[in-house]
C-alpha cells in the first residue's frame, strides 16, 4: 500500500470511508489512527457535527481495508505503544510568515526549491527563505 499522510480529521475517507470503530473521545480516535497508520492503513476522524450530536466520534477507513483495521484496533495494545504515542510531538499548523515590508499576512509561496520565495499580494514585496532561516524561532 502505498504510504502517504492523510490530515485524520480532513479527507475522504470522512464521508467515503467505513466506520472501524467508534470511541468516547477525540483523543481514542487520534491513538487509533496512530495505530492504523503505522501499519499503513489511511483513516480519517469523523467527530460529531453539532454541538447536541449524540453521536460518538469514529475512526473510518476504505472498504478494502475494513477487515485489517478492525482486526489491527482489536490487538492489545501495550504501555509501551501507548507512550510511543503520548511522546510523539504534536505539530503547530503551518503559519504563513507576514510580509517583511508592509506585515501584511496576505502572501503567497512562488516557489519551493533550496529555498522559498515569497510574494506579498498587497504591496507586490519579493523575498526568499533559506530553510535553516525558516527553522529558527
Amino acid at each position: 500500500m502505498e504510504s502517504y499522510w492523510l490530515d485524520p480529521h480532513n479527507n475522504d475517507l470522512c464521508d467515503g470511508g467505513v466506520t472501524v470503530a467508534e470511541f468516547e473521545t477525540e483523543d481514542e480516535c487520534n491513538f487509533a489512527a496512530y495505530l492504523l497508520s503505522e501499519r499503513g492503513i489511511n483513516s480519517a476522524i469523523r467527530l460529531p457535527a453539532r454541538r447536541f450530536d449524540l453521536t460518538l466520534p469514529q475512526v473510518r477507513v476504505s472498504p478494502d481495508d475494513e477487515s485489517v483495521a478492525r482486526g489491527i484496533l482489536a490487538e492489545s495494545v501495550t504501555v509501551a505503544k501507548r507512550a510511543e504515542y503520548e511522546a510523539e510531538p504534536e505539530y503547530e499548523p503551518f503559519m504563513a510568515p507576514c510580509c517583511l515590508r508592509c506585515k501584511s499576512s496576505d502572501v503567497v509561496l512562488e516557489s519551493v526549491t533550496n529555498e522559498n520565495s515569497w510574494r506579498c499580494e498587497v504591496c507586490g514585496a519579493r523575498w526568499k527563505e533559506t530553510p535553516q532561516a525558516a527553522e529558527q524561532p
